[in-house]
């Protein structure tokens, strides 16, 4: 079999921001729903790259408090990503106990930006592979960035669980006859 091979490394450029979400109660509400949810969705265990409780991709995708916190963050998206409207593509809790850990991956194929709300803190942070950041947890710290970006949770050694929620948010592009 014959074939040609092109290789070139290149080089594109890619956003990490983190800001805070300060509404305890909207908070607290989205992470009771994440533990619910995990705990009801046992089956879904190390389905993804989350080697964790996972409640399901689309779990909370229209969720109030999820929406309203995208709300909130919604101007430093259109300062960072871009200027146009946007869509959950997916959302989704995930709860890590001792010894639970992501493997390194990317969330290539989202249009917009990923993200990730947490709603604990302590932990090991969140890795940027391809930038060689590592994202310190806080509650409430909210990260958007590139989906193109690597990333990774090293495991968990804490004596409580580790809670986040995740999403995918696509670009809708406006459509003009």
């Amino acid at each position: 079999m014959e074939f040609n091979l092109y290789k070139k490394e290149i080089k594109i450029e890619c956003d990490v921001v983190e800001c805070k979400y300060h509404n305890i109660q909207v908070l607290n509400n989205l992470r009771q729903k994440v533990i619910n949810l995990c705990n009801e969705n046992l089956n879904e265990r190390n389905k993804t790259n989350v080697k964790a409780k996972f409640s399901g991709f689309n779990s909370l995708r229209n969720d109030k408090d999820f929406l309203d916190i995208l709300n909130y963050i919604n101007p430093i998206s259109k300062k960072v990503f871009w200027s146009d409207r946007i869509v959950v593509a997916d959302a989704w809790g995930n709860v890590y106990e001792n010894g639970d850990f992501a493997k390194c991956h990317n969330h290539i194929g989202t249009t917009g930006f990923s993200m990730i709300i947490y709603l604990s803190e302590g932990g090991s942070g969140t890795y940027f592979n391809d930038i060689d950041l590592n994202i310190r947890e806080e509650f409430g710290k909210v990260v958007l960035f590139s989906p193109h970006l690597f990333h990774e949770v090293s495991p968990s050694n804490l004596d409580y669980e580790r809670i986040t929620v995740a999403a995918n948010i696509d670009r809708l592009e406006e459509y003009h006859q």
